[in-house]
């Protein structure tokens, strides 16, 4: 007994350890990639840096190194440093996925100034450290004077055209580094405004960004669609570590069935549109590109701030609101999941825990059976034989026949007197009452006394028959109670 207390004990004791163990969270990617600028000795040249994540970002810091030798640190938001080490910190608010700096230099001589990343550590939305791929910046520096800066060089391919975005005006910046690349993306060079301008394409889609620069001076690509020549905020948003879409501004509102309602939805400063359904105001559905090149619709959760791909189609009222409730409870599944798998796991413990205490149990009650088995001398095997021996049917007693045997033979009485004749006759009578109650052993008695008769001539019993009827009677001794009566005739 002391021993399975001791067993549930510690199963006990397991499960419960098991329940306050932390859930296991993968840790998010991420990377730190930088420009690579251009610059004439004495200028001032901008070096961006771009701090991207498969998650949301709520903090960001790194250590940068830079060459003394060819350039000097000067100003940067979020950036502090001199004597070759810079420090950047960076804040998020958890739902994006970057954090961008932009750090000035001066230009000291001609060359090529390097700047590298000594540490970077960043913390996802959901608490975990982001693992950061480490990139670097070069920074090539040729003779001049120092009155031109990398952002204004754009001469050796295109002439960096003014465009109009949205009532904003931009210049096409041709001097991009890979690091700054969108994912999904290679470079590439297309005619925009009668120029050879430096681009990047998604070869699977055939879609276009530009690197424009702004009247502030902060650059940033923007999508670029050569059929018809228009130009919308570029907005890559990382589903995981190898998946993203791609916001699009299409107003496809002609292909969501009814009950969808037109809106926007505000992603890094930029608006989209987007469409609601009346009365269910923790989602939206946006139009987008996905990392295939593929365009659909995905539902966007106000709450968890997640994307899912979704194909809303023209339907009937009752099965869309079926739908929606389908939709509803998977979210829900899926926002509680970690709970329902330690749900399950306790369930799964406990049964665990029960089936081993009932076999313990049936352990004892058979070694306890064992016990009194040796001390009572009782052998299993001798009651498993005896159990197994088959009933024997009851027989029914059998008749035993009687021997058939004369009562009456020639040669021992060769004459009969009067008596005997009386008796004879007499016993013929009483074996033909027995003959009709069914008695068997009356009936070769009779027979014999027939044969007996057959010797003696009728004429010899008529004088016979007044005497009998005075002679009186012979009775058994039967009792009145028996099942049947018989007379014994007496042969002496």
């Amino acid at each position: 007994m002391k021993r399975i207390k001791k067993t549930i004990l510690s199963m006990l004791c397991v499960s419960m350890l098991a329940m306050l163990m932390p859930t296991v969270a993968f840790a998010a990617n991420g990377e730190l990639r930088f420009s690579d600028p251009t610059a004439s000795a004495g200028a001032t040249v901008e070096v961006t840096a771009k701090f991207s994540a498969d998650a949301g970002i709520t903090d960001a810091k790194a250590t940068l190194s830079y060459d003394t030798s060819y350039l000097e640190f000067v100003s940067g938001d979020g950036a502090s440093g001199s004597d070759g080490q810079i420090e950047l910190t960076g804040t998020g608010d958890g739902s994006s996925t970057e954090l961008n700096w932009t750090l000035q230099f001066r230009a000291l001589a001609e060359g090529t100034g390097k700047v590298e990343v000594l540490t970077a550590t960043g913390t996802a939305s959901n608490g975990t450290s982001i693992q950061v791929t480490k990139g670097s910046s070069t920074v090539t520096i040729g003779p001049g004077d120092g009155t031109q800066t990398a952002a204004a060089d754009t001469t050796a391919v295109g002439s960096g055209a003014a465009v109009d975005v949205n009532g904003t005006q931009y210049t096409v910046n041709n001097d991009f580094s890979d690091a700054l690349i969108p994912q999904g993306f290679e470079r590439t060079q297309i005619e925009f405004e009668g120029q050879t301008c430096n681009a990047a394409i998604q070869a699977s889609s055939g879609k276009y960004v530009i690197y424009l620069t702004g009247q502030s001076g902060e650059s940033t690509f923007f999508l670029y669609d050569p059929d018809d020549g228009s130009i919308s905020p570029f907005e890559q948003i990382n589903i995981s570590a190898s998946r993203y879409i791609i916001l699009l501004d299409d107003d496809v509102s002609s292909n969501l069935p009814t009950g969808y309602q037109k809106t926007s939805i505000e992603v890094e400063g930029n608006e989209f549109p987007a469409w609601q359904k009346e009365g269910d105001v923790d989602y939206y559905v946006v139009y987008a590109l996905n990392s295939d090149g593929k365009k659909g619709f995905y539902q966007y959760d106000v709450v968890d701030e997640t994307y899912q791909r979704t194909a809303p189609e023209a339907q009937e009222e009752e099965t869309a609101e079926s739908s929606s409730r389908v939709g509803k409870v998977l979210d829900k599944v899926e926002k509680y999941l970690d709970i329902i798998a330690i749900v399950i796991g306790v369930l799964f413990l406990l049964l665990i825990i029960i089936l081993i205490v009932k076999s313990v149990q049936l352990r004892h009650r058979d070694d306890e059976l064992d016990e009194l088995y040796d001390k009572y001398g009782i052998d299993e095997e001798d009651e498993e034989d005896e159990e197994e021996l088959p009933v024997k049917n009851k027989k029914e007693p059998k008749v035993k026949e009687k021997k058939k045997k004369a009562v009456y033979d020639e040669e021992d009485y060769p004459e009969m007197d009067y008596e005997e004749a009386v008796r004879k006759k007499d016993s013929k009578k009483k074996a033909s009452q027995k003959k009709s109650k069914g008695e068997d052993d009356f009936e070769e008695l009779s027979d014999f006394m027939d044969e007996d008769y057959d010797d003696y001539e009728e004429d010899d019993f008529d004088d016979f028959d007044e005497e009998l009827e005075k002679l009186p009677k012979r009775r058994s001794h039967a009792e009145e109670d028996d099942t049947f009566k018989m007379d014994i005739i007496d042969l002496d």
